[in-house]
């Protein structure tokens, strides 16, 4: 809670002393995201590891340092879903998560070019997990059956058993802050004097573990996401 409020001071500080003296632009932004969970699951036998779609929407808010530079602050909601497949006689097994963050950007943009622009972003953020949602399929034990093969094996089969539910986070165990870095690109294109279109992709790579320390030989698991982005931003000076 005190992040929060921190961070909406510091945003509002830094639009009222400096929007009357620089350009500044505001606008919005939607999307999609593509996430991975960087991983390793070598211990799980038949498992794939697969990134899955989201969505990503959010404001944004450039205030010009230089000829050719801005300072950005992108309050974003982001989806960082993955999926841990089974495979091989385990096919049809799976795990699915939808995880939620609200993000926080700090970001060095740097602009080139007249009317069509060009432009490149490096900078730190800051998220917070606060929603998840997890679904599935597991197997029923009670529906085994033993069926023999041509050979005369026996072979025991269970139906599947699907699940969707909301995720419950473990205080122990789940770490819902997460820090890391950003770099990205795109292209900006003035309609007029007032608005101004862009389009963008954005690589967030979290350095914190989705986990606290809660067991010994614990395995590391990190955000990596994707996003692509459509927005409009507006001239505010």
């Amino acid at each position: 809670m005190f992040f929060k409020k921190e961070c909406f001071i510091t945003l509002m500080l830094f639009t009222f002393v400096y929007v009357g003296k620089s350009q500044s632009l505001l606008g919005i932004q939607i999307g999609l995201s593509n996430s991975c969970l960087n991983t390793n699951i070598n211990n799980r036998i038949y498992s794939t590891n697969q990134s899955n779609i989201g969505f990503t929407c959010g404001i944004t808010f450039h205030l010009q340092i230089k000829s050719g530079f801005c300072a950005e602050i992108a309050p974003d909601i982001t989806q960082k879903n993955y999926s841990i497949n089974r495979t091989d006689s385990l096919t049809g097994i799976y795990e699915s998560f939808v995880n939620t963050y609200s993000q926080l950007p700090l970001i060095v943009h740097g602009i080139y070019g007249n009317r069509l622009k060009v432009f490149a972003d490096i900078g730190l953020y800051g998220a917070y997990w606060f929603a998840g949602k997890v679904k599935g399929k597991i197997p029923d034990i009670f529906s085994s059956n033993t069926n023999s093969n041509i050979t005369g094996e026996s072979r025991e089969s269970f139906q599947l058993s699907g699940y969707n539910e909301k995720y419950q986070f473990d205080r122990k165990r789940d770490n819902r802050w997460e820090f890391g870095w950003i770099v990205g690109a795109g292209m900006q294109y003035p309609l007029n004097k007032k608005y101004s279109f862009f389009v963008k992709g954005t690589c967030y790579q979290s350095l914190t573990d989705q986990q606290k320390k809660y067991m010994v030989n614990q395995i590391p698991k990190y955000n990596q996401t994707f996003t692509c982005s459509l927005g409009m931003m507006r001239y505010l000076h």
